[in-house]
């Protein structure tokens, strides 16, 4: 199904990517949904037969339809109606699901805000598209980069292709596609400098109005001197022996 979707939206199916495993029930498909919703994971919007893609966010989730939030850019909002079919995509936890839905009609949600009802799923794809393993780093692992915002914190998350960070949204937002020179990781008394690029950029933590509080990124690394990659692949190697020592002493 993914495949043909892309195909329909002028896309190509990424080679990298890897089913891990598909949701053909209704009940399922809502409880995925509602972690959604829960999570104010962002989703990515497009409507057959019109190009441009748009964001929005589950506002709530319903018997047989859910309820979103209006579009950014807000020239989706006149559209919505006029679409065959909805293609919709979102990551959570580090998985891509995507689904196909319909439009049922325009709403006024809480507090007399208007939303979109779509039609609740029958299907939903789950895809990993990570071609290199990921692992958890310590939590003393950071990265820092002064630009195109100032920011030092914690890793998500590492591997030879990339790392993953959060960051509040009162630092503005990192925009795919953006790039970012001059990234300094420090894993342990490792240090290393690179450059990278924006890959995803997903809602975490949502507020009141559905204003976002938080982010998760990630950010593909530029091509990697060898040396390096080798030392990134030393430094997960060591802290997976570590965990399986810890896992089978506990």
């Amino acid at each position: 199904m993914f495949d043909r979707i892309m195909t329909w939206f002028g896309g190509k199916p990424h080679s990298e990517t890897r089913e891990t495993g598909k949701i053909a029930d209704i009940e399922q498909s809502r409880t995925l949904l509602k972690e959604l919703k829960g999570t104010g994971c962002q989703l990515m919007l497009r409507f057959r037969g019109f190009d441009g893609s748009y964001t929005s966010s589950i506002v709530e989730v319903e018997k047989d339809s859910f309820l979103v939030d209006t579009f950014l850019p807000d020239s989706g909002n006149s559209l919505i109606s006029k679409a065959q079919d909805i293609y919709v995509e979102t990551i959570l936890q580090g998985v891509t699901c995507s689904f196909l839905t319909h439009f049922q009609g325009n709403v006024v949600h809480a507090d007399n805000f208007p939303a979109f009802r779509l039609e609740l799923p029958l299907e939903v794809s789950r895809y990993q598209r990570r071609s290199a393993y990921r692992l958890k780093p310590a939590a003393d692992n950071t990265i820092s980069f002064l630009s195109p915002l100032e920011f030092t914190g914690p890793l998500f998350d590492i591997s030879t292709g990339g790392i993953g960070f959060e960051y509040e949204a009162t630092l503005g937002k990192l925009q795919v596609g953006a790039p970012v020179p001059n990234m300094i990781i420090t894993l342990g008394d490792y240090t290393m400098a690179t450059d990278g690029v924006v890959a995803s950029n997903v809602i975490t933590e949502v507020g009141t109005l559905s204003i976002p509080l938080r982010y998760r990124c990630g950010v593909k690394f530029a091509e990697l001197p060898s040396a390096i990659v080798e030392d990134l692949e030393r430094y997960i190697m060591k802290i997976q022996k570590v965990r399986q020592r810890m896992a089978h002493s506990g």
